[in-house]
């Protein structure tokens, strides 16, 4: 015989969201509370009401039926379900900059990584344990607030899957092995290369909620202004020449960063948030480096040795770009904040020959960065 789980529209125990967590998060808090799993609330929730399909990342943004039936699941109203929303949380947010996950129910879901020091804290302070709506942000590969990789695998069973709750929220469980997820503090030093990817990292945070980002970047512009940039280096520096070989910014990153993890090929631009989290890391640190230019220097060994004569041109010196590489930062360059147009304006007029058309992937490039 097979037992049907059947689950009241409103459930009996119902736990407040927390200010800035996750959707998903508060879902599975509510579900582990009424001894049920997430999927499990999912799915009586799509079962018993006539909804529209949810295309849309869940954590991003609801579907309005699914967002009702949420609301009365949880005993609380439609807008408290709505500001969980990512984008209603950060209003400049993009949708790509999401990291995806698995779907459950057909519903595809955010996957986050974790700072386990957050998670520490909020155990200590008798809050609800939960997880923080920018985890889940593709460009932020390190904790904002302690500087800590955000890890997204399990430290017992190194599943790479998604967490669960006690009934009580007080503990974070591994949703496939159940072990507990150790908590503890880190005490040892940050390299200034790890400082200078998390505070830009920072930066993106602070601009995607609408406040003006530190001018120590690009200048005095506005939070559109800055994330539109930034947006236009990120597009070529994930650029992969005829879909082939590794993003732009192995080449033109920071050496201590380089990671070359194999993609999937025919993509000549991957999303930022498909690309796995080392290769987002060597990202964020060739794009800082990017931003930095000359000023690389205070933060990253490997741009210590940088002749200067090669300065004004910083960071594209002996850097041979693809055609369509010349031509994004041609048609790109006027749009760009002062600062960035000045410095490279003189990279794009000293840089020699272009590289002809061809069909062949990148070549393998001396670095920028070498000390010899």
């Amino acid at each position: 015989m097979i037992l049907e789980l059947i689950v009241p529209r409103c459930l009996p125990v119902a736990p407040r969201p927390v200010a800035g967590e996750l959707l998903s998060s508060w879902i599975e808090r509510i579900a582990a509370a009424n001894a049920i799993t997430g999927a499990e609330l999912l799915k009586s929730v799509t079962d018993c009401l006539s909804m529209e399909r949810q295309h849309a990342l869940l954590d991003y943004c609801l579907a309005p039926t699914l967002r009702c039936a949420l609301a009365i699941a949880g005993r609380v109203s439609d807008l408290d379900v709505q500001a969980l929303e990512l984008g209603n949380q950060f209003r400049n947010l993009q949708p790509e900059w999401v990291l995806p996950g698995a779907k459950v129910v057909l519903i595809p879901v955010a996957k986050p990584g974790i700072c386990t020091e957050c998670i520490a804290e909020q155990h200590i302070a008798g809050v609800p344990m939960h997880l923080r709506a920018e985890w889940a942000l593709a460009f932020l590969t390190h904790c904002p607030k302690h500087f800590r990789w955000l890890s997204i695998s399990c430290p017992i069973c190194y599943c790479s899957g998604s967490y669960a709750f006690t009934a009580a929220a007080s503990n974070l469980l591994c949703a496939r092995c159940g072990h507990p997820i150790p908590l503890h503090f880190f005490t040892g030093d940050y390299k200034a290369s790890t400082v200078a990817v998390v505070l830009l990292g920072s930066q993106m945070l602070r601009t995607i909620k609408g406040l003006p980002p530190d001018p120590f970047w690009l200048g005095a512009i506005s939070a559109e202004r800055f994330l539109s940039t930034i947006n236009d280096i990120l597009r070529l520096l994930t650029h992969r020449e005829n879909g082939e070989g590794s993003i732009l910014a192995n080449s033109l990153g920071p050496c201590e960063f380089s990671s070359y993890q194999p993609l999937t090929r025919g993509i000549e631009h991957p999303p930022l948030c498909t690309l796995p989290a080392r290769l987002r890391l060597t990202l964020m640190a060739a794009l800082a480096q990017f931003l930095l230019g000359p000023r690389s220097a205070a933060y990253f060994e490997s741009a210590q040795n940088v002749r200067a004569s090669e300065k004004p041109c910083y960071p594209l010196s002996r850097m041979a770009l693809a055609p369509d590489e010349w031509e994004f930062l041609e048609t790109r360059l006027r749009f760009w904040p002062f600062y960035l147009r000045e410095r490279l304006s003189a990279a794009l007029g000293h840089m020699g020959t272009r590289r002809p058309q061809a069909k062949a992937a990148r070549p393998e490039l001396e670095f920028l960065f070498l000390s010899t």
